[in-house]
């Protein structure tokens, strides 16, 4: 299996339409995902040696996280207006890496930041958090 190129590696969001079209966070220069799942802590008296014994039977999250330059005003007002609004809606979104897989679902911007250096360009950050089920999909 080949390695996969990092820039290929991207975040889309939806246009609420059906069938779904998906526009890639323009200026992503970094992109990640990360899975979780809460574990539940059965440990009691008869724990062998009083070390923790847990379950897998947690919530279980993603969170997706992106970074990059400025670049593109329309996917700005609209993760900007969901966290502005102060009512954030899921939205459908794709972390693609295109040899492997697509996880597809609903998303909530949980997190944006703007920010600018007088020596570089406009920058962002954007943090979304799963709002539902995810699913895969192998390339």
């Amino acid at each position: 299996m080949a390695a996969q190129k990092g820039r290929e590696v991207l975040i889309k969001l939806g246009d609420g339409e059906s069938p779904q079209n998906y526009t890639t966070l323009a200026g992503a220069l970094a992109t990640s995902m990360t899975f979780s799942e809460d574990g539940v802590d059965v440990t009691d008296k008869d724990s062998p040696e009083q070390w923790r014994e847990m379950i897998r039977a947690g919530v279980r999250s993603c969170e997706m996280t992106t970074e990059g330059h400025f670049k593109d005003a329309a996917v700005d007002t609209t993760l900007l207006n969901e966290l502005w609004n102060g009512t954030p809606t899921p939205e459908e979104m794709q972390f693609v890496m295109p040899d492997f897989f697509t996880f597809e679902g609903l998303w909530i911007c949980t997190n944006y930041e703007l920010n600018g250096n007088h020596d570089n360009a406009a920058g962002y950050s954007a943090t979304f958090q799963s709002a539902g089920q995810i699913t895969e999909t192998a390339a």
